[in-house]
This record gives structure tokens, C-alpha cells and sequence, in this order.
């Protein structure tokens, strides 16, 4: 009986400590706080956020396929899988030649599909006309690149206007995923042999985990960099956010107990040195109350981006570097980041409580 009420006296005290934290004017404080912080460093990563919309985004469109392609079939992609992928390519065949034949300057020149418009270009590269240069995109390193074609000015000019087409942009981008789907073999090898070569850092760890990687098939899983860097930036802005919001709830407890020297009288009796750790116990338990409450509110605010469609999906992935030491799903890496948010808010809130005492 006595142990039952000794441990409601302690729940008590600890209540108290609470209540001491968690002051109103303090959480309309840290409530102004988040919302400017959102809107000055983290609303960025939402609104920025690779969507396709039907613009040229060529991140977009790579992540619209990574989502289809989850939906559809599920992480990682088979090669049945893969090729019944490929049937889709007649679909959007058929949107590239619908902007072909809606602009004159191609069926002017009996230009009336895109087979057509490779024909030219194969029969001008035959006759050896002008070689040209042109930046078109590279499907595998996100880039540009510069391709020689041949043909006079007017080919210039339709090359141009496929370039700036989203039809024929989406077009590059699906032959650029088939292709690296296709070459996700060979493309480990070539990491392989790199290592080799140029004797890099961890070199026989590095080889022996990019052919655990190929021999588990984790390079056939699908996600995309832009959808790892976005959660990765957006999890580090809310870590900061966190650790402020942590140091500002506790700040209350610490100046105020300070200030009217408490502390010192607490050192003097058992009962009071008693109540320093029932104060550290409620600075801990408010440190892990403001990180869940923020994790819940800006985590809700970031599947407005639908990521959590990949929660299952490997983060090594034939769709981009890089490739990862570990073998962890997009659901556990988002847990891995708020573990490390939690652990940042607790050793705050303890570090300042203890470097005050």
C-alpha cells in the first residue's frame, strides 16, 4: 500500500513538472515558431516536390512512372513485370504523333509520326548533310548531354519543337527507365570493375555489397534520388525545427527554477535532489511529447506529396544513384530519420537541463 502510494506522490510531483513545461503562452510561442519556420525552410521541399502536371519535369515524369509502376506491379519489378512495362510505349508512341501531325512544319514536310521523323533523320544521316548539335536529356544522370543529328535548318527546327514537347520529352524519359531496367546488370558490373580499377576507398566491402545487391535483386526495386533527397532535406529541416521547439518548451522549467535559485536549495536534501530527477523525467517526457505532435503534424503535411506509395519499396533502385550500404525499405529509412529526430530532441532537452544544474 505504502509503495502504491509513494509511487502516486512521485506521478504527482512529475504532473506538476508538466504542467510547469507545458505553459500556454509557451505553446502559442512555439506554435508562431513552427508556422513561420515551415513557411520560411520547409514548405519548399512540399510545393517543389516533383508532381506531374503535363509540364517538361523530367524528375516528375520519372517519379509518375516510379508511382505507376509501384501500383501496378509492386516492389521489386520482375521481368515479366518489366515487359508488360514496355507495352506502354505504343500509348505514348501514339501522343507524340498526335503533336507531330497537329504542327505544320512537320506534315508540310510528309512528316506525319515519329517513325516518320527517325526515317528522315536516318536518311539524312546517309547522306551525310550537316552534323548539328543539340543538349537533349539523359535519362540516367538527370542531365543534358550533347547529341550530334543531322539535317538542314528545317530538321533543326523540328527537332526543337519535339524537344520542348512533354510528348516527346515523356517518350526519352520511359526509354530511359527500360533502359537502365535493362542494363541494371551490366551497370553493376561497371561499379564493380571501378572499384578495382581506380582502388577505391572500402574497396573489397564496396564489391562485396554491389554483388549482395545484385544476387538479392535490390536493383530492381523502384524509387527514384528525387524521392530519397526530398524526404532526406525535409526530415533535416524538421530535425532543427524539433530541437528548438524541445529547447523553448524546457526553457520554462530550467530559467524559472534558475533564476529563483531552487536548485541550490534542492542539493541541500535527499527529497530535493529527489525532485531534480522527477524534473528530468518530465523535461524527457515533454521532449518526446513536442516530437511526436511535430513529426505528426509535418509528416502529415508531406504525404500530401504521396511518397508514402513507395513505404514498402527498397532504396536501391535501377532507376538512379546512388546505391545504399543498407538493405532498408523507403518506410524504414523514413523511421531511421525519425528515430535520429527523436534522439536529437531528447539529448537536447537532457543537455540543457543537466549543464544547468
Amino acid at each position: 500500500m505504502s509503495f502504491v502510494m509513494r509511487s502516486c506522490k512521485r506521478m504527482r510531483v512529475i504532473f506538476n513538472e508538466l504542467k510547469k513545461i507545458w505553459d500556454v503562452k509557451i505553446i502559442a510561442i512555439i506554435a508562431v515558431l513552427c508556422a513561420l519556420y515551415f513557411m520560411w525552410f520547409m514548405a519548399i521541399h512540399v510545393i517543389t516536390y516533383p508532381k506531374y502536371d503535363g509540364s517538361m519535369n523530367i524528375g516528375a515524369m520519372q517519379i509518375e512512372f516510379a508511382h505507376y509502376l509501384t501500383e501496378r506491379f509492386g516492389s521489386p519489378l520482375e521481368q515479366r513485370e518489366f515487359e508488360e512495362f514496355l507495352s506502354n510505349r505504343d500509348e505514348i508512341i501514339s501522343k507524340v504523333n498526335q503533336f507531330i501531325q497537329s504542327r505544320p512544319m512537320f506534315t508540310e514536310y510528309g512528316i506525319f509520326s515519329y517513325e516518320d521523323f527517325e526515317n528522315l533523320l536516318d536518311v539524312s544521316s546517309a547522306n551525310n548533310d550537316e552534323m548539328r548539335t543539340v543538349e537533349v536529356f539523359d535519362s540516367r544522370s538527370g542531365g543534358a548531354i550533347t547529341m550530334f543529328h543531322s539535317g538542314g535548318a528545317y530538321m533543326d527546327d523540328m527537332f526543337v519543337a519535339l524537344l520542348h514537347s512533354p510528348e516527346y520529352l515523356k517518350l526519352q524519359v520511359f526509354d530511359g527507365i527500360a533502359q537502365m531496367y535493362h542494363d541494371k546488370d551490366d551497370w553493376i558490373d561497371r561499379l564493380v570493375l571501378s572499384n578495382i580499377a581506380y582502388n577505391l576507398l572500402l574497396r573489397e566491402a564496396r564489391i562485396r555489397r554491389l554483388h549482395e545487391i545484385r544476387e538479392n535483386g535490390e536493383h530492381q526495386n523502384i524509387i527514384t534520388p528525387h524521392i530519397l533527397l526530398h524526404t532526406l532535406a525535409y526530415g533535416q529541416r524538421l530535425a532543427i525545427l524539433v530541437v528548438f521547439a524541445t529547447l523553448i518548451l524546457v526553457s520554462q522549467l530550467i530559467t524559472t527554477d534558475r533564476a529563483n535559485k531552487v536548485n541550490f536549495l534542492q542539493y541541500t536534501s535527499k527529497q530535493g535532489r529527489a525532485i531534480i530527477k522527477k524534473q528530468l523525467i518530465a523535461i524527457v517526457i515533454s521532449a518526446v511529447g513536442i516530437t511526436t505532435l511535430l513529426i505528426a503534424i509535418f509528416t502529415g503535411i508531406f504525404s500530401a506529396t504521396g511518397t508514402q506509395v513507395f513505404w514498402n519499396n527498397g532504396i536501391n533502385s535501377f532507376m538512379g544513384f546512388p546505391l545504399h550500404w543498407f538493405s532498408i525499405t523507403y518506410g524504414q529509412y523514413n523511421l531511421l530519420i525519425i528515430g535520429v529526430i527523436y534522439l536529437l530532441s531528447i539529448g537536447t532537452a537532457v543537455f540543457s537541463f543537466t549543464i544547468t544544474i
